[in-house]
């Protein structure tokens, strides 16, 4: 009888995780879209990196998966990884070093950590999630860097939308799936539903101060919606709540550039 081949996904099963970097890049790309090879080499350089993380992390760790299992992560982590690089060094001749060096000095011990998370099974511990939220800041930054060329001010208004939307999005969930655990019941509004709006009351405060403007504080007031369109929902599946959450994340990505 011929052994068995390992399961193991090309694309890893973060669909959540997944919709979020890349509406994040697209955010940071429509927010000044100007169509460039090298806007595309950082939307591929992104999402290989992502792929990577998974596949090299299971790779590591202990202890050790099969031989023919850590076979097939290393062939996937070297294929995610090779597209990366193959990404970042065109866009080392292409970019501003200086911005592109930052990014970078920022991303890379993000994803080590990240990485080292997944290896020693910590990656739902409250550190490593809250790594992966301020990762969630760089895309957009990245994306607009590759269009226009320059990291200004309209970066990090982008950047800091998608943080403040994501942040919301990751302790919710969190608390849905804590309160679940706990009770078998949908969770009280006390205790989950704060964090969005919490978000959205910061975006609302900083466009009220006139310090960003109002894609900004529109596109972070959705999370006022989640009570509406998700409650009781964890109980029968976290599955519905991140098909939710991605129709919410879709909208926000409209907003953001439609306003």
């Amino acid at each position: 009888m011929p052994p068995k081949k390992p399961k193991v996904k090309v694309v890893p099963r973060e669909h959540g995780g997944t919709v979020m970097i890349l509406a994040g890049a697209l955010a940071g790309f429509f927010w000044e879209p100007v169509y460039t090879p090298e806007a595309l080499a950082m939307l591929l350089a992104i999402t290989a990196a992502f792929f990577a993380r998974d596949p090299v992390g299971l790779w590591l760790k202990r202890p050790a998966a099969p031989p023919a299992t850590r076979a097939v992560l290393l062939k996937i982590g070297a294929l995610w990884g090779g597209l990366a690089l193959l990404s970042g060094g065109y866009l080392l001749f292409r970019l501003p070093l200086l911005e592109l060096g930052i990014l970078a000095a920022l991303g890379l011990p993000l994803f080590g950590l990240l990485v080292f998370a997944r290896a020693t099974r910590r990656e739902r511990q409250a550190w490593a999630e809250a790594i992966g939220v301020a990762s969630l800041g760089l895309p957009p930054a990245a994306l607009h860097l590759a269009a226009v060329g320059e990291l200004d001010a309209q970066a990090g208004i982008v950047s800091g939308a998608c943080l403040l939307f994501f942040t919301g999005s990751t302790l919710h969930l969190r608390a849905l799936v804590r309160d679940r655990k706990v009770k078998g019941e949908p969770p009280p509004p006390s205790r989950a539903w704060i964090w969005g709006p919490v978000a959205a009351l910061v975006g609302i405060g900083l466009h009220l101060a006139e310090l960003v403007p109002l894609a900004f504080a529109a596109a972070n007031a959705l999370a006022f919606l989640r009570p509406l369109v998700m409650r009781g929902w964890i109980t029968q599946g976290v599955m519905r709540v991140g098909f939710a959450e991605t129709g919410l994340t879709l909208a926000f990505l409209l907003l953001l550039v439609l306003l």
